[in-house]
């Protein structure tokens, strides 16, 4: 009887860099998923935010003259400055017209409260430099901070801002947060 002998080659062990390489392919391939993940939500957010800026803007338009109570001190804050100390006594003694005149100032409080909401918790200030802007651009147009400070004017307007404290709390929290970077304490100017 012949003994046919059956060698079975084992298999070479792998090179200690294969197990290193394989996984080093699985991990990038990951990362990159994951990189281009993150670069597109962000590139989305970004775009997301300027539509909602768009539409902010589109609104802040058809506001147009009901902003004037906020800036022009004499003729046009002066006369609903009864209509918010009325309103805070006892709203039932309003008439109609003075009535719509708060509509038209809640509607820009509440505008203007959407575009705090829009910019963050704390607003960034402007250091002035460049590449930090570039990488922490602001949310909220500057041309809205004028508003936003007229509100925080305690000085000049302490109805308005007595009006915002106690039917915006949370907003008025919000200027006040942020009043440095708004433009800070308001400074006395010539009034139109």
């Amino acid at each position: 009887m012949h003994f046919i002998q059956i060698v079975v080659n084992q298999p070479a062990a792998e090179p200690a860099w294969v197990p290193i390489a394989k996984w080093s392919v699985q991990f990038l391939s990951g990362f990159f998923i994951l990189l281009s993940f993150l670069i597109t939500y962000r590139h989305n957010v970004k775009v997301r935010a300027s539509d909602l800026l768009l539409k902010l803007e589109e609104h802040f338009t058809t506001l147009g003259s009901k902003l004037d109570f906020l800036e022009f001190k004499q003729t046009c804050y002066e006369p609903i400055k009864g209509i918010l100390v009325a309103f805070c006594k006892d709203p039932d003694l309003l008439s109609e017209s003075e009535r719509s005149t708060l509509r038209d100032i809640d509607e820009c409080i509440r505008f203007l409260y959407i575009c705090s909401l829009h910019a963050g918790e704390k607003v960034k200030l402007s250091t002035g430099n460049r590449i930090w802007s570039m990488l922490h651009p602001s949310r909220l147009p500057h041309a809205y901070y004028y508003y936003l400070n007229k509100l925080n004017d305690k000085e000049l307007r302490p109805e308005l801002y007595e009006y915002v404290r106690r039917f915006f709390p949370t907003f008025s929290a919000w200027l006040d947060r942020n009043e440095d970077a708004l433009g800070g304490p308001l400074t006395h100017q010539p009034h139109r």
